[in-house]
């Protein structure tokens, strides 16, 4: 199973597309209450741990975190803004053998773009650090991922195949983009960010275009493949995707919602959701159902939250697609829904999932029809 992870709220960026901001709080475990909440967790099965945040590496006991949960053979991710990497943090984790992947949080290729958005003075510093990680992973011969992921807006969307470029530049191992969230910062900032459907849409080509192009040439020199997840965007954008770019990852099939049943998301407080969706949109999910009891960790333990009536409630309601999805346009009649990554509480909670608007799902018909 699978634990996503506010490990703190506290970050040292206040970035105009920041989402965490809505959720922001002084309160997070001590040392001794995450351990043992890590503890209870490995007792019931799991064997994943994702860190975000607020940022991860704010935290002055992470890397002792870090190395229990190596101890104990569990896999770590975490997602930084990689400003405070320093020698004996990427010392540490390139040598833990469990620990799986960095995400450095980009959102913009050159200066000017990646500081409008994350702030004067800090471009240099995080490729300085980059570059310094993938360096001494070389060196170590560690097995630890390396990523970029960037939320695309209209800011940084000129910037999608740039960011490919810059992964290819400092040999790292993916690439991903996230559509922006309207939440905190993001929200006040929406003037300014706000992107329309096609022109994310075509951020996406051209990084899924430079992806190949990329992938195809390192192939001719014997190195690995960069990772383009294309699993966060409407089915129908990954078929396109795939049959018109050589060289992408995707993941196939069916898609099923894990939440509350193999992942699980943990807020800075220590309050235990189904996912991070839930505590997004847990207002609409209790006018619907009633009350879900906020219940912390360790005051409580994971059996305890988990065979709570609410949590259990919540989690049958969220699985519930046909009906979360019966309103939503173009969601309630679309052919390919099985497949589709869309979480059917964001839309439910839009109405319309601008993704899939006429004009863009005319275009790719054509295409898809014209191959």
């Amino acid at each position: 199973m699978r634990a996503r992870f506010d490990i703190t709220s506290r970050c040292n960026l206040n970035c105009m597309h920041c989402g965490a901001t809505e959720f922001k709080t002084t309160e997070e475990w001590t040392t001794e209450e995450a351990l043992k909440v890590f503890k209870d967790l490995l007792s019931n099965g799991f064997s994943q741990f994702d860190f975000l945040g607020g940022e991860p590496l704010i935290r002055d006991d992470i890397l002792d975190i870090c190395s229990y949960l190596n101890e104990n053979k569990a896999f770590t991710l975490m997602a930084t803004n990689g400003l405070l990497l320093n020698e004996e943090i990427i010392n540490t984790l390139v040598n833990l053998k469990f620990f799986e992947a960095v995400f450095f949080s980009i959102d913009g290729a050159s200066k000017e773009v990646y500081e409008t958005i994350r702030g004067k003075g800090t471009y240099e510093k995080m490729l300085s650090n980059l570059g310094a990680l993938a360096s001494k992973k070389k060196e170590a011969k560690s097995q630890v991922r390396i990523g970029l992921t960037c939320v695309v807006n209209k800011v940084n969307a000129s910037e999608t195949a740039a960011l490919v470029e810059l992964a290819d530049q400092y040999d790292l191992d993916c690439v991903s983009l996230i559509s922006i969230g309207w939440l905190g910062n993001a929200k006040k900032n929406k003037d300014k960010l706000y992107i329309e459907p096609q022109q994310e849409f075509m951020a996406y080509d051209r990084a899924a275009r430079k992806i190949s192009s990329v992938n195809r040439i390192r192939a001719v020199q014997g190195k690995h493949r960069i990772a383009f997840s294309l699993d966060s965007t409407p089915s129908h954008w990954k078929y396109y995707f795939i049959q018109k770019y050589s060289l992408l990852y995707l993941s196939s099939g069916k898609y099923e919602c894990a939440a509350g049943d193999e992942t699980f998301f943990v807020s800075s407080p220590g309050v235990l959701y189904p996912c991070e969706a839930v505590r997004i949109h847990l207002d609409s999910i209790c006018s619907d159902i009633g009350e879900f009891e906020l219940m912390s960790m360790p005051e409580y333990t994971f059996k305890e939250i988990t065979s709570n009536g609410s949590f259990r409630r919540t989690v049958d309601y969220i699985k519930d697609k046909e009906q979360l999805l019966k309103n939503v346009t173009p969601c309630s009649t679309c052919p390919y829904s099985d497949g589709c990554c869309v979480c059917p509480l964001h839309a439910r909670a839009e109405e319309t999932v601008s993704w899939c608007g006429e004009d863009i799902t005319r275009m790719l018909s054509h295409e898809i029809k014209r191959r």
